[in-house]
Order: C-alpha cells, then sequence, then structure tokens
C-alpha cells in the first residue's frame, strides 16, 4: 500500500525548505500554534519513516543512490587554471623578435570539498558519528582558554 504525504505534511516541509524555522512553518503549515513545534516534530518523524519506501517508489534505492551519486562524490576532482605571461624571444631572418604570450597551463587535482561532503554523507547513513555529534569544526584548539580582560581573575 502507497502511503502519502498529507497536506499539512507537505505545506510543512515546503515552508522548512524555503528557510522557516520549524514552529512557524508548522503553524503556516495549519497546525495549532500551541504546540506548533511538538506537532512539527512529529510530522517530522513520521515523514522520516515515510522517505525509503518513497524514494524506493521513485528509483533511488539505497544501491542506486551509493552507486550513482555517493561513490562518483569520493573520487571527485577539478581542474586548476595557473594564467601567467611569457615572454618568447625569437631570431626570425636575423632580426631579433620579443613577444609576449599568455599561457594557461590546467592541471587536475583532488577536489577535497566534494570529496569530504561525500564522506560525512556516507558517515552519517551508516549511523558512524555519535548522537548529539557537532556538525563544525571549531576554529580554535579547545586546549586554548579564552580570557575576558575586563575581569581581573582570569588574567592570572
Amino acid at each position: 500500500m502507497k502511503k502519502k504525504l498529507t497536506q499539512k505534511q507537505r505545506k510543512l516541509v515546503e515552508n522548512m525548505a524555503r528557510g522557516m524555522p520549524q514552529g512557524k512553518a508548522a503553524v503556516e503549515a495549519g497546525y495549532a500554534p500551541k504546540y506548533a513545534c511538538q506537532a512539527a516534530y512529529q510530522a517530522l518523524e513520521s515523514i522520516r519513516k515515510l522517505m525509503p519506501e518513497v524514494l524506493d517508489r521513485v528509483g533511488l534505492t539505497d544501491e542506486a543512490l551509493i552507486e550513482k551519486q555517493l561513490c562518483p562524490l569520493l573520487e571527485a576532482t577539478e581542474t586548476k587554471f595557473f594564467p601567467y605571461q611569457q615572454t618568447i624571444r625569437r631570431r626570425i631572418n636575423g632580426r631579433k623578435s620579443t613577444e609576449k604570450a599568455q599561457v594557461i597551463e590546467t592541471r587536475e587535482v583532488v577536489a577535497w570539498g566534494p570529496r569530504l561532503r561525500g564522506l560525512d554523507m556516507a558517515f552519517k547513513l551508516r549511523g558512524s558519528y555519535p548522537r548529539g555529534h557537532r556538525e563544525t569544526v571549531p576554529d580554535v584548539d579547545p586546549a586554548f582558554k579564552v580570557i575576558d580582560s575586563s575581569d581581573p581573575k582570569t588574567l592570572v
């Protein structure tokens, strides 16, 4: 039996895709304002349970996604361009000639951004991250201590 999203669930997803916060998206979709966040959470849980069936129905099986989308990401490359000017000196019929030529050298290099996103996606799909895993890496070493210069106690 094919299960479909309800009209409210569809509207909730559309609103969230437009960037609305979860609670506001739920109210706009027709859920009660008093319990909008809870209703949105429950709706998203039921949507998450429906997704494997929906994806399989449109041909996006786990195997197809891995083979056609994830594996190519893990082998991604990009072309880098290196433009520079080169002076060419020639002797033609006894006359010296100097020309400046624009040269563009290209190199195929590893595309780390798509590869890292592909690995991140694979680890998420496998459930390899612990619950509550932070999505971003801090810009500073956690060994550093941040101090407030206006507080004399932290300057010790």
